[in-house]
């Protein structure tokens, strides 16, 4: 089902665990002589942008097709990605960072 992903307007859940959420929807573009060639057609954040002191990060890509109609032999066109995600250091006081990491455990668990 679309738009169903935390976040999303079909969703129950907020984007309060998503630190950084992108939806980008492509489609062949059959103009271009590049064979492959996938064309961004819509692009949307869905996230909280809080900031976090958690010891690592995950991303997760998910892939889905409109095309209900794939038959054995068929193919699905992924194209490639790139993960750069910006981010600003500084020093908080200790009673903040234990906040902030407190938070980030609850988020943890709650995903």
């Amino acid at each position: 089902a679309a738009n169903t992903g935390m976040g999303m307007l079909g969703s129950d859940y907020d984007f309060t665990p998503i630190l950084f959420g992108m939806y980008r929807f492509f489609t062949a573009n059959t103009n271009i002589p590049y064979p492959g060639y996938q064309q961004l057609e819509r692009s949307q954040r869905f996230d909280s942008g809080e900031p976090t002191a958690v010891d690592r990060l995950f991303c997760y890509r998910i892939v889905s097709t409109y095309q209900q109609d794939l038959v054995d032999g068929d193919t699905l066109s992924i194209p490639a990605a790139r993960q750069l995600v910006s981010g600003v250091m500084s020093q908080e006081s200790e009673l903040v960072y234990m906040q902030r990491l407190k938070r980030g455990y609850e988020l943890a668990n709650q995903v």
